[in-house]
C-alpha cells in the first residue's frame, strides 16, 4: 500500500470522505434534474452517510447483512449506498423494473434483513413484503410510511455521524444482481477494492474524468455501468452528476443536454439511436459535452458516425459486465473504430478461445475472457456458475468476438445467438450491422428462422426511416448485405416493423429482439369448462398441451398464455390463432369466452360502464385460479388487452410473467367512437348481427352490452390510464398503424406510465387486428417477447 492510499480499505473513506480533507467540502456532488431538484455537496454526503450509518447500527442492521435499495435516482441513494458501506453492511442495489416475483425471489435469495425502497416503488413489493422472513426493517424514500414501515427521515433522525469501519479491500462490499438473461437473477459478490479498481483504470485511463466534469448517465445506478458512471468515476475525482429520477426518454435527455450542459454524457446505443431519429432533419445539436461513452450492447457504426456528425463529440463504444462492474474493453479518445469493439482498457488482459480453451487467430471467432481487479467473488450461493463463469484469474463473458489484424475486438453475437449457414458461424450482430449501414434503415435485428427445408437461415426485421416506403426494400437490403459481407449471410427474409419505443435490461444480445429458442408444443387440443364468478361457465380452448398435463405447459418452464378477447370477440373467433402461438412460442394456451360471449352465459343489460374493471376481477381472476397454473403471459386484444392491463396493474399476482397488449385502449377518442357508432350502424341495418349469431349464444346481450357501454354519454369520460402506473411486469404493445379504434396516442400512454420494461410494435399495413392482418410479425414478436421472459424467470 503506497503512502498515498487510505489506511483503511474500506471504499466509502477514498470515494467520500477524502473529498473533506481535499478541501472539496462545499463542492457540488449530486444535483437532481427532476421532481424537487435538490442538490448534495460532497460535505454534506460525507456526513449524511456518516449518519446512515449509525442509524444502521441503531436499527440493528448488523455487520455484513444485507440491506436491498429498490431506489430511484434520487440524492437519498448514494447517501444510503455509502452509507451503508461505511457500517460494513452490504448494500444490494435492486433493478426498479422488475415483477414482485422476482424481487420476492431476490430478497429471499440475498436474506436481507432491510428494505429500502422509493415511495412511487412501493406497490411492486407490498404484498410480498409480509411473508418475508429475514425482513425487519422497511424504509420508504420520498414519501408516507405504510403499515410495517418508517420514513427515511425517520430512520436517520436524531442520529450523529458515526465513524467509518476498517474493512479490508477484498471484503464484500455490494451485490449486484445480474438482468437474469441466462436464468433468475444471480447475485453477483464485489468487494470494496473492486470500485477502485474500476476508477483507475476505465475511469481515469479511458473516460479520463476530470475534476470539472459534469456527468449524465442514462443507465440508472442500480445497472454496473451506472454505479460507475453517476458515483465511482466522478467521485474518484470530485466531479459533479446530474441524477434522473424519472425514465430517460429520447427527448428528455436531449433536454438535458441541452439545458445542465454535462461535458460527458454515458448512454446505450439504442438511445443514441432513438436521440438521432428524434433530431433527424435538424440542423447540429448544440451541447457541452467533452465525450459520449456507450456499452450494454454494441453499438452500430452508423449510429457513432452520424451522432459525431450531429453532436460533434465521439461516442467511446465499450464492453463491461455485472461480472467485471464496469467496461474493460473499449475505443479511446482520439482512436475511435466504429464498428469495433476497440482494446483491452488498461489494467485488464483478454483472451480469445475456442470451444477446447485454445487461442484463437486473427479473423477467427471465439468466446472473450478477461482478467482483471474488478471481478466478481463469484456468485452468491450458485457454486455450480461461478466454477463455468469464473476460472481462476479469468472470467468468461459468454460473448463471441472476432479479433482483427490491428488487434481491435469485433463483436459477433452471444454465445448461444451464433448459428451456422451451409456449414459456416454467422453473427447475428454482423449481419445487423450491415444492415443499418444502408441509408433507409434505422434499426435491424435478425434471428435464425427454418426455411422450407428445415435449414436455419437468417431473417431480419427492419426499422425505416420516416420517409422511406417499404417497396421493394427487402431486396434492396438483401442486395446490399451480400455485397458487404458475404452471399450467405443475406437475410432470406426481411420484415418491416416500427418500433417506438422500449426499455431494455443491462444484459443485451446484441440484437433488438431476443434470439427464439426452439420449444415444440405437441398440439392436441381440447375443450372443458371453468367456473368463474356467480356461477357463469366460460368456454376454455386449450392448446400446447401434453396428455395428462391439465396445467398446458410443456417441458421448459413454459409459462401459460391466457388469451382475452375483445369486444365482439369469443373462443371461436380467435380462429386458429391459438395454434398459431403455440407452435411459436412453445407455450401452452387458454383461450375463453368471457360472460355474455361466445356460448357462456348472457349477464344482464345494461352493462356497467366499468365492467372492464369488473371483469378483470370478477371473471378474470377466478379463471386464472381455476387454471392453477404456475406461470401465466396475459395476451388481450382490444377490451382484452384493457382488462389484462387492469389485472397487471391492479393485483399483485405472482403467476404473472408479462402483458401482450394487441390494440387497447384505456381512455376514449373520438375517432374510435365514430368506428364504434358504425358497427352499431352495421348492427342494426347490415348483416353484422347475423353473422355474430354464427359464434355467439346471444349476440344482442353481447353487442348491446359493449356497444351501448362505449356509446353512453357518461362513457366519454372513461379513463383506467392510472392501471399503468403499478404495472411491474414486462409489457409488450403491438398496434396497427391504421387501426380505426385507437390512435397512437393509447401506445404512448403505455410507453409513458410503466415503469416495468415496455416494448412497442406499431404494424404497417394494419388495422384493429394484429393478430389477423399482419399475423407473423404479430407472431414473431409475442414469441421473442416469449422467450425473453422465459430467460428472465426460469
Amino acid at each position: 500500500m503506497s503512502a498515498a492510499e487510505p489506511a483503511n480499505g474500506n471504499a466509502a473513506t477514498y470515494f467520500v470522505d477524502s473529498h473533506i480533507a481535499s478541501g472539496r467540502a462545499a463542492k457540488l456532488a449530486f444535483r437532481e434534474v427532476d421532481g424537487a431538484k435538490r442538490s448534495l455537496t460532497y460535505g454534506q454526503l460525507s456526513k449524511e452517510s456518516s449518519r446512515v450509518a449509525e442509524a444502521f447500527a441503531a436499527a440493528g442492521i448488523r455487520r455484513e447483512s444485507r440491506a436491498a435499495m429498490l431506489c430511484l435516482d434520487t440524492i437519498e441513494y448514494p447517501q444510503l449506498f455509502w452509507g451503508a458501506l461505511k457500517a460494513g453492511v452490504v448494500a444490494v442495489p435492486l433493478n426498479t423494473l422488475l415483477s414482485a416475483s422476482i424481487y420476492d425471489s431476490i430478497l429471499r435469495d440475498s436474506r436481507a434483513t432491510s428494505l429500502f425502497v422509493s415511495a412511487p416503488l412501493y406497490p411492486a413489493v407490498a404484498d410480498i413484503i409480509a411473508d418475508n422472513p429475514y425482513l425487519h426493517t422497511i424504509v420508504v424514500i420520498g414519501g408516507e410510511a405504510t403499515e410495517g414501515s418508517i420514513t427515511f427521515e425517520t430512520f436517520i433522525k436524531g442520529h450523529e455521524p458515526a465513524q467509518t469501519v476498517a474493512v479490508l479491500p477484498d471484503e464484500v462490499a455490494f451485490w449486484l444482481y445480474s438482468s437474469g438473461s441466462t436464468g433468475q437473477p444471480k447475485g453477483v459478490t464485489h468487494v470494496h477494492g473492486s470500485l477502485r479498481a474500476t476508477a483507475d483504470t476505465y475511469g481515469s485511463q479511458v473516460l479520463g474524468i476530470r475534476e470539472d466534469d459534469l456527468v449524465y448517465s442514462a443507465a440508472k445506478i442500480f445497472f454496473a455501468y451506472g454505479l460507475g458512471n453517476a458515483m465511482t468515476f466522478p467521485m474518484s475525482v470530485g466531479a459533479s452528476t446530474l441524477l434522473l429520477a424519472g425514465r430517460p426518454t429520447p427527448d428528455g435527455v436531449l433536454g438535458i443536454l441541452a439545458d445542465e450542459r454535462p461535458t460527458l454524457f454515458c448512454g446505450v446505443p439504442t438511445l443514441f439511436s432513438a436521440m438521432l431519429a428524434a433530431r433527424d432533419g435538424d440542423d447540429r445539436v448544440e451541447t457541452a459535452l467533452r465525450l459520449c461513452i456507450s456499452a450494454g450492447e454494441a453499438l452500430p457504426t452508423a449510429v457513432g458516425e452520424s451522432w459525431l456528425a450531429k453532436v460533434g463529440v465521439d461516442i467511446l463504444d465499450g464492453v463491461g459486465s455485472t461480472e467485471m462492474l464496469h467496461i474493460f474493453l473499449s475505443n479511446r479518445e482520439g482512436d475511435v473504430a466504429y464498428g469495433t469493439s476497440g482494446v483491452a482498457v488498461p489494467g485488464y488482459k483478454l483472451r480469445l478461445v475456442d470451444e477446447a480453451g485454445s487461442e484463437v487467430g486473427v479473423g477467427e471467432i471465439g468466446e472473450l475472457l478477461v482478467a482483471g481487479d474488478s471481478a466478481a467473488d463469484g456468485y452468491w450461493n450458485q457454486r455450480d456458475k461461478s466454477r463455468a463463469t469464473f476460472e481462476g484469474v479469468w472470467t468468461r463473458t459468454g460473448d463471441k468476438y472476432e479479433r482483427r489484424d490491428d488487434g481491435r475486438l469485433i463483436y459477433c453475437g452471444r454465445t448461444d445467438d451464433m448459428f451456422k449457414v451451409s456449414g459456416i458461424w454467422v453473427s447475428p450482430f454482423e449481419v445487423e450491422q450491415s444492415i443499418t449501414a444502408h441509408d433507409d434503415v434505422i434499426e435491424a435485428a435478425v434471428v435464425p428462422a427454418t426455411d422450407n427445408n428445415g435449414l436455419l437461415k437468417p431473417k431480419a426485421f427492419v426499422v425505416l426511416k420516416g420517409n422511406v416506403t417499404p417497396d421493394g426494400i427487402g431486396e434492396a437490403i438483401k442486395t446490399h448485405v451480400q455485397a458487404d459481407i458475404g452471399k450467405w449471410k443475406y437475410p432470406r427474409w426481411v420484415e418491416i416493423v416500427r418500433i417506438f419505443r422500449r426499455r431494455q435490461q443491462e444484459k443485451f444480445s446484441g440484437s433488438s429482439f431476443e434470439r427464439r429458442h426452439d420449444g415444440r408444443p405437441c398440439l392436441a387440443g381440447r375443450r372443458h369448462r371453468v367456473s368463474a364468478a356467480g356461477g357463469t361457465a366460460d368456454r376454455i380452448w386449450h392448446v400446447g398441451a401434453r396428455p395428462g398435463d391439465r396445467q398446458g405447459r410443456i417441458a421448459g418452464a413454459a409459462p401459460t398464455i391466457v388469451l382475452l378477447h375483445e369486444g365482439l370477440g369469443c373462443v371461436a373467433l380467435w380462429r386458429n390463432f391459438p395454434e398459431q402461438l403455440a407452435r411459436a412460442t412453445g407455450c401452452g394456451v387458454f383461450a375463453f369466452s368471457r360472460p355474455g360471449y361466445g356460448q357462456s352465459d348472457p349477464k344482464p343489460l345494461p352493462w356497467p360502464l366499468d365492467y372492464m374493471t369488473r371483469e378483470a376481477a370478477e371473471t378474470l381472476a377466478p379463471v386464472l385460479d381455476a387454471l392453477a397454473a404456475p406461470a401465466v403471459v396475459l395476451i388481450g386484444h382490444s377490451d382484452g388487452a384493457t382488462i389484462a392491463a387492469i389485472h397487471a396493474g391492479s393485483v399483485e399476482d405472482r403467476r404473472l410473467w408479462g402483458v401482450v397488449l394487441m390494440a387497447p385502449h384505456f381512455f376514449t377518442e373520438p375517432e374510435g367512437l365514430a368506428s364504434i357508432a358504425e358497427a352499431r350502424t352495421a348492427y342494426d341495418s347490415g348483416d353484422l348481427r347475423v353473422r355474430l349469431r354464427k359464434y355467439h349464444r346471444d349476440p344482442d346481450n353481447c353487442f348491446r352490452g359493449w356497444n351501448d357501454s362505449w356509446l353512453h354519454p357518461d362513457f366519454r369520460d372513461w379513463n383506467v390510464s392510472d392501471c399503468l402506473d403499478y404495472i411491474r411486469v414486462p409489457v409488450l404493445v403491438l398496434q396497427g398503424e391504421e387501426d380505426q379504434y385507437g390512435s397512437v396516442a393509447q401506445v404512448d400512454e403505455v410507453a409513458e406510465r410503466c415503469y416495468a420494461p415496455v416494448d412497442v410494435m406499431m404494424i404497417e399495413s394494419c388495422r384493429h387486428t394484429p393478430h389477423f392482418d399482419q399475423a407473423e410479425a404479430t407472431l414473431g414478436g409475442i414469441a421473442s417477447f416469449c422467450t425473453r421472459l422465459r430467460q428472465i424467470n426460469l
